[in-house]
């Protein structure tokens, strides 16, 4: 298959810059959209990324732009020829320009200009009991260093009819050593959670009274669920005529 330009990437800034340049998009593999990302700049009136990301998503597929493969293996970029390696087989696209957002499943020719260790973001999903069905809000943890750094509350549709807390979902930026290390594991991510919970005054459900008639409260369990992780790859790599990697922001894009 031919095409004039290319764009690889599982973004909301590569799915708007395909949609801008009249090019293709190819989804890369990418983690689950999450609820609390606010865009920079708002586009096609949304301003959130998983609402921007489906209005993006429907667009590019009404235009006939965009390229989704089930279980997309891997990428390869020979002068101007993509192969992209999915469960189904190979599928080869010829192209006259490249844009890339997302290189952690590709090879390619282009020169490194600079070589970074790659480094991984890890979400981590939890599950909420004895918080109480009074407990309809908790303040979100937004720390200064990559574990954990950010831990969002919200209302899981796995419980019919729930209006109050009942999951939490963290984001990390670990390195490989991190990864294997214990002290950056879902298990610690889970005490993160129970001291945050702790330190918000967020307390279980009622279990009885104190001899001195104060409440007893049951201890909120926090139960982690699963840890869904994605690579980055950090090299800077050497544009030319044929490929370039772009590091593009919304606002750099609508201001093009």
């Amino acid at each position: 298959m031919f095409v004039d330009s290319i764009v690889i990437g599982n973004t909301v800034e590569s799915m708007f810059y395909a949609l801008k340049t009249s090019s293709y998009h190819l989804n890369t593999p990418r983690l689950p959209l999450l609820f609390y990302r606010q865009l920079e700049v708002p586009i096609l009136g949304n301003s959130t990324e998983p609402k921007a990301w489906s209005r993006l998503y429907t667009m590019l597929g009404l235009c006939g732009k965009l390229i989704n493969f089930e279980d997309l293996n891997s990428l390869k970029i020979e002068e101007n020829v993509l192969k992209a390696s999915h469960v189904r087989g190979l599928s080869k696209f010829q192209f006259e320009q490249c844009q890339i957002f997302d290189s952690s499943l590709l090879s390619h020719e282009n020169e490194v200009l600079k070589a970074s260790e790659p480094s991984f973001i890890a979400i981590d999903d939890f599950e909420l009991r004895n918080i109480g069905r009074s407990v309809e809000e908790i303040q979100p943890r937004i720390a200064p260093g990559d574990f954990m750094k950010k831990v969002y509350f919200y209302t899981s549709e796995r419980v019919d009819g729930a209006n109050y807390v009942t999951d939490c979902v963290s984001e990390s930026i670990l390195t490989l050593e991190q990864m294997l290390d214990f002290n950056f594991s879902d298990t610690m991510a889970m005490f993160v959670v129970e001291r945050h919970l702790s330190s918000a005054g967020v307390f279980g459900l009622p279990a009885g009274i104190y001899a001195n008639g104060s409440v007893k409260y049951r201890k909120p369990k926090v139960k982690h669920v699963k840890r869904l992780v994605s690579k980055i790859d950090n090299n800077t790599y050497r544009d030319t005529s044929l490929v370039r990697f772009l590091d593009k922001t919304l606002e750099d894009i609508l201001n093009e």
